[in-house]
């Protein structure tokens, strides 16, 4: 069964050639790429189209305007493979063995690569985060995942009216019709860290968002994991304030105090104020929020 590796990609000219280095350079190589184009008005697409000369796999959409899950549904929609391999654009690069790996732990359904810290650090900060968010390594994100096509037909593809978690929504799609999947520990991929606090707050402010929007509108499908968080968040907030001095010592804990209170104040923004609408602006200015 032929292999489709895809993405969508926004204003990436700072990143996309990195990846698709790390792309061309796999030692199992997918049948085709197919990266759709969200709009771009930097570089992106001029990179793409002198990188095809290249690389004769690789295959462009352009829209003028897409979310991600748009972007994604677009790319899969197009794409000749009856297995997918979901990456990510945005600073993310993959292992030479990531796509042989993906394919030989792959029950046949649905699975997860696992995703570490970006390599090269460029300060102490994004090497600290990178400890504390990859400790175990990190599953279940779009941006390494393995799934039959079939089965994302079946579900309806990844929901576009999501102004973020759609790649948790998705997962739960796939779950409720009764599949299975499996975590792929030897299939690693990298994704880049923020580099300052107010860029990871914002990160896991729209982490948090996504979760909260779930339990809003699909209670049954919200993570454990996420409402447990929050309850815990609840629990220990005398002890947190308590220990705030403790900030002024260690920047482990003044890390974990940011991604945590962004997911806090995320998550009750999806929670009380989330919508299920297709938006673009919101979704571009979360992604360019992120970066700061």
């Amino acid at each position: 069964m032929k292999v489709s590796l895809i993405c969508t990609v926004w204003n990436e000219e700072e990143t996309i050639k990195e990846l698709l280095d790390s792309i061309k350079t796999q030692t199992r190589q997918p049948d085709e790429v197919v990266i759709t184009d969200g709009g771009s008005t930097d570089n992106t697409i001029k990179i793409l189209e002198n990188y095809k000369k290249k690389y004769p796999r690789l295959r462009t959409i352009k829209v003028k305007k897409c979310n991600i899950s748009e972007g994604r549904n677009i790319a899969i929609k197009n794409a000749r493979g009856g297995i997918i391999i979901g990456m990510d654009g945005g600073g993310c690069i993959y292992h030479k063995d990531w796509i042989k790996n993906m394919l030989r732990g792959f029950n046949g359904q649905l699975g997860f690569g696992r995703t570490l810290p970006y390599p090269y650090l460029k300060n102490k900060f994004q090497e600290v985060s990178g400890k504390i968010l990859t400790k175990n390594g990190n599953y279940g994100s779009a941006r390494n995942i393995i799934f039959s096509k079939k089965i994302w037909e079946e579900v309806g593809g990844y929901p576009e009216n999501f102004y973020s978690g759609e790649d948790t929504m998705f997962n739960e799609l796939i779950y409720e019709k009764g599949y299975k999947s499996t975590k792929i520990s030897d299939a690693v991929g990298y994704r880049s860290m923020r580099s300052t606090y107010k860029g990871l707050y914002n990160q896991f402010k729209n982490f948090g968002h996504g979760d909260g929007t779930i339990l809003k509108y699909y209670p049954k499908k919200a993570q454990k994991k996420a409402v447990l968080v929050i309850i815990l968040s609840y629990a220990v907030l005398p002890l947190a304030l308590l220990a705030f001095p403790l900030l002024l010592f260690s920047a482990h804990l003044r890390i974990l105090y940011t991604l945590r209170v962004g997911y806090f104040v995320g998550f009750h923004r999806g929670l009380f104020l989330g919508k299920l609408e297709k938006s673009i602006t919101s979704g571009r200015k979360e992604k360019e929020s992120e970066k700061k």
